[in-house]
Formats: C-alpha cells, sequence, structure tokens
C-alpha cells in the first residue's frame, strides 16, 4: 500500500520570525561591535581617515536596521508607516547632522528590544511546545477486531483505543476496561495517582501505571482538556500589556504622524517664513525629529516587560505575558495550585505505624540496633519495629514501579535502612503485591486485600485517610503494620504565604483537584486563607 508524500512543512508567522532569531542575535552583536569601533576610529588621537569611521557606521545601520527596514517597506506598501519607518528616519536624520553615532546606537537599541522580544516569543512557544508533546502522537485503536496504530488526529469519536502500561493516554475518555493508576499530575494537579475502572474518566496525556486500559473516545483529539490548555495558554500569550499596547497603538502609529508632521512643518516655516539657509533648517529639523522619535519609549516598555519576566523565572515564577506581569500589582488574592507548589509534588512516607500488638514481627528481620542514626525527616526517628516494617515494605516493592512503591523504597534508601532479599515477587493489578521475604510470605497493598480489618486497624485507617493520606497495608495473613503515603508541605511554604502577606495581599487561596480531606490537611500547614478542593480541569 502505498502513501502520499507528506506536504511540505507550513511555518506560521510566529515560527518563521523565531526561525530568525539565530541571524538577529548575528546581526545585533555586529551592529553594537561596529558602532563600538565607529567611535574608537573617530578619536582625532589615532589619526585614522574621516571616512573610516562612516564605513564602520554605514555597517552599524546595515546590520541593526535590517529587519526594521524590511517591516518599514512592508507598511510603507501599505501607505502606511509606524515606528519602523521612524527610527528609520531618525537614523538617517543623526547622520544627516553629522552624528551618524547617534544614530547607530538608536539603531543597537532597536535591534536588541526586537532580538530579546523574539527570544521571549520563543520561550514561550517552546513551553506550548512542551503541553503538546504530553500527548502522544499515535494510538493503539480497535478496528476490524484488530489493533492498529493510527495518528492520533485520526480518532474518532466512540473508537476504542488500547493504552499500554506506562504509555500515555492519546485522547480523551471512559475506561470500558482494565484497572489501573494513572498519574494526572499534569492535567488536575493531583499528587497521587488516581485508580482508574470501568466507567471513569481519563485525560489526554496523562500516564497510565501498570495497568492495561481500553478506553472509548468521547472527544475529539482537537478539543480535548489538554488542548484546550493549550489554546488557553496562547490566548494569553498574545495579549499585550495595557502600557505596551498604548505604545504601539497611539505612540507607535499616531504620534509617529505627529513627529513626521512636526518635522516637515520644520523644514517649510524656516524656509518660507523666516529666511533661514538650507544647511541650518535641516540641521534643526532633523535634530528635534531625533529628539521627538519616540523611539526609546516604545522599546523601553517590552524591554522592562522582559527583564521583568526573566527575573521572574530565574526566582521559579512563570507569567503568562507582560499584561498579567502589570496586573500583579494590583492583586489582592493569591491563588495557588497545590502539587509541585506548596507541596513537593512528590508522594512521600509520613507515618509508619505498627499494629496487632508486640511480638507480630519476626525477629529475622533488620535490626534497628545496627543503624542507631536513621534519616531524619517528617517521622523522626523510628522505633525498632517501624524500622522492621519499612524494610519489609521496601523488600517487595523494590520490584514494583508503582509510585507508592516507589516512594516506600525512596525512603527506606534516604534512611540506609538495610532491605532483605525479596523472591516470588507478584503484582495484584488495582491491590497490592506479595513476595517471600526472610523465609515468609508477606502482602502489601490496600486495606481490602487483607479483607475484614479489625475494629482497631479499621480506625487507625480511617484516621489516616482523614488526614489525605494514602493507606498501605503490610502484613502476612493478618495486617503488621500500616503504612501512610502523602505530598509533603515545602519546608518553604509557609514563610512565601507570609511574605505575600506583608506584601499586600489581602487572601491566599489554595486551588486543587484532591479531595477536601488532602486539600485541608495541606492547606492548613502553610497557613492560606481558603481551600477550595475537587475542581476540574
Amino acid at each position: 500500500m502505498r502513501t502520499a508524500a507528506p506536504a511540505p512543512l507550513q511555518l506560521s508567522d510566529e515560527e518563521a520570525e523565531i526561525a530568525q532569531l539565530p541571524w538577529m542575535i548575528r546581526l545585533t552583536v555586529t551592529c553594537l561591535l561596529a558602532t563600538i569601533a565607529g567611535w574608537i576610529t573617530s578619536l582625532p588621537a589615532l589619526g585614522l581617515p574621516a571616512a573610516a569611521p562612516w564605513v564602520l557606521y554605514a555597517i552599524a545601520y546595515a546590520s541593526g536596521g535590517f529587519y526594521s527596514i524590511q517591516d518599514a517597506w512592508q507598511t510603507l506598501k501599505e501607505r502606511q508607516f509606524d515606528v519602523n519607518f521612524l527610527m528609520i528616519i531618525a537614523a538617517l536624520g543623526a547622520a544627516a547632522i553629522g552624528e551618524p553615532r547617534e544614530g547607530a546606537v538608536l539603531m543597537f537599541l532597536f535591534s536588541l528590544s526586537n532580538t530579546l522580544e523574539t527570544y521571549a516569543m520563543g520561550r514561550t512557544h517552546a513551553s506550548i511546545r512542551a503541553l503538546l508533546d504530553m500527548a502522544p502522537k499515535e494510538a493503539d485503536v480497535y478496528r476490524n477486531g484488530q489493533v492498529v496504530r493510527v495518528p492520533v488526529e485520526e480518532l474518532l469519536v466512540n473508537e476504542t483505543v488500547l493504552v499500554r502500561p506506562g504509555a500515555q493516554i492519546p485522547a480523551d475518555g471512559l475506561v470500558v476496561k482494565g484497572d489501573s493508576a494513572v498519574n494526572e499530575a499534569s492535567i488536575t494537579g493531583e499528587s497521587m495517582p488516581v485508580e482508574k475502572r470501568v466507567g471513569l474518566k481519563v485525560f489526554a496525556g496523562t500516564l497510565n501505571g501498570q495497568g492495561a486500559l481500553d478506553v472509548r473516545v468521547t472527544t475529539a483529539v482537537s478539543d480535548s482538556t489538554l488542548a484546550r490548555i493549550v489554546q488557553v495558554v496562547r490566548e494569553a500569550r498574545e495579549q499585550k500589556a495595557q502600557s505596551q499596547d498604548f505604545t504601539d497603538r497611539v505612540i507607535g502609529q499616531y504620534y509617529a504622524y505627529a513627529v513626521v508632521g512636526i518635522t516637515l512643518l520644520a523644514i517649510a516655516i524656516p524656509l518660507l517664513f523666516l529666511g533661514w539657509d538650507v544647511p541650518t533648517t535641516l540641521y534643526r529639523a532633523f535634530t528635534l525629529m531625533v529628539v521627538a522619535s519616540p523611539c526609546a519609549l516604545v522599546i523601553s516598555i517590552p524591554a522592562a516587560l522582559l527583564s521583568a519576566l526573566a527575573s521572574a523565572a530565574r526566582g521559579g515564577v512563570l507569567f503568562k505575558g507582560g499584561r498579567h506581569l502589570e496586573a500583579a500589582a494590583r492583586v489582592k488574592v493569591v491563588a495557588f495550585d497545590k502539587t509541585g507548589t506548596l507541596t513537593t509534588g512528590r508522594p512521600g512516607v509520613v507515618a509508619i505505624i505498627p499494629v496487632g500488638g508486640p511480638g507480630r514481627l519476626p525477629d529475622n528481620l533488620p535490626c534497628l540496633a545496627c543503624y542507631p542514626r536513621p534519616h531524619d525527616d517528617e517521622m523522626g526517628e523510628l522505633t525498632p519495629d517501624q524500622f522492621r516494617l519499612l524494610a519489609v515494605a521496601a523488600a517487595i516493592e523494590h520490584a514494583s514501579e508503582h509510585p507508592l512503591a516507589r516512594a516506600i523504597v525512596k525512603s527506606a534508601e534516604e534512611r540506609d535502612v538495610p532491605i532483605p532479599e525479596a523472591s516470588e515477587f507478584v503484582a495484584q493489578t488495582g491491590a497490592g503485591a506479595s513476595a517471600l521475604v526472610c523465609g515468609r510470605t508477606l502482602r502489601i497493598g490496600r486495606p481490602a486485600l487483607f479483607g475484614q480489618l479489625t475494629p482497631d486497624v479499621a480506625i487507625e485507617v480511617h484516621a489516616q485517610e482523614t488526614q489525605g493520606r494514602t493507606v498501605v497495608v503490610l502484613g502476612g495473613d493478618e495486617p503488621w503494620g500500616l503504612i501512610a503515603i502523602a505530598d509533603t508541605v515545602r519546608p518553604e511554604a509557609a514563610v512565601a504565604v507570609r511574605q505575600l502577606k506583608e506584601a499586600g495581599v489581602e487572601r491566599v487561596v489554595l486551588l486543587t483537584g484532591d479531595n477536601t480531606s488532602v486539600a485541608q490537611a495541606l492547606g492548613n500547614a502553610p497557613g492560606v486563607d481558603e481551600i477550595r478542593a475537587e475542581l476540574l480541569p
């Protein structure tokens, strides 16, 4: 079967401009170097020919105005002119009155501003590309009784796709077969993997866990949750700051007409009515035009905004655009996402609770006495039973790729806990796992894995879940202990909230897709004023 040749890649205007960035940088640097060299060669002490600095300034004019000349010409063909045209005329006017260096500096500053603006556009464009890359390019779909791999754009509503373990979900849909845990942090901000079973909704771009899923597509790929997020980011990026919009629309256009008109009057009136000679008239008229040119004002606002955006980005704060940066000065309420902002965004062991009374744990498990200085974290120093429980849990989970299993193993490794050898590992999808550890077959997983729990264990499980923690139970035939896992609050979160209030912010709000108990438990620690949980994308 022959396939049609791919169509040639068509770049948007924005992509074409970003593609020119390397040349814009080279030309801006050339303009700067030529301007500096022109100034040096004009020093009388060097005794160089008078033409030498003019040649270098001409190079600065050509390199600095390369793209501005093209933009001005396109505007002139539409019988209009803008700040690019005015900047070129002002630079030429500076040369006409014997000050080519001033014109070269103007060309450099304008070229630098355009280069920085294109660079910022490229950064934003890259962030959108990163969002788009979250979704797979192809999907496995059931057609005519077979699994066929097709581009995601060809998926149809109501078709069923196969999502393999560890693969990204290609489209929004409903699970029609299978059980798995899906990482939805990229869409909902949910810090913990969400268990998915038949009838539950999944989102494009989220990451499937260990189980295979059959998903019925409910939304066209172009209208998926991820696609709508990308569209919102694009629209926000295109919104200019109010000050920049004013300078581009009013000063950059209408004021440019006024400056040209005033310059023409400054030439005509002295020649016709004041009897000035032509050289004096042109000198003063061009001086007026250079002084009145709004070029510095027009390029100052984008430069200031870009500098502020870059400074904020270095501090880990990302703004969608200049309009939102300006609005920050008037903010009275700050809303934080939970995962990765107020919290670390990674599940961690926050409690280990032995159950069943003393003597339940066997003696041939790793002993705490060999490691008297465990890793210091939220749980503090472990008791011998807690230490043994963590060692056994890590042994069973060491072969698992489930996020909760990785959290248990990481906690043991951070505390230098000796992890026993485990064999005969068996994963039970959606429930837990079992393995042979220290001569015993042990299990770890959801509380339901152990059937009907005794009242004291059930009460403890409920108490942990009320605090927004995910609880796994460890034991043999009966539970030995509980391990509570949760997202943890950043140590600096409380300080950041306090500093915001000192800066004039009246209320700090926590927004999350987590359930209410999780949000309350995590939101109270940094001292936020309002918590809104169980939010949809």
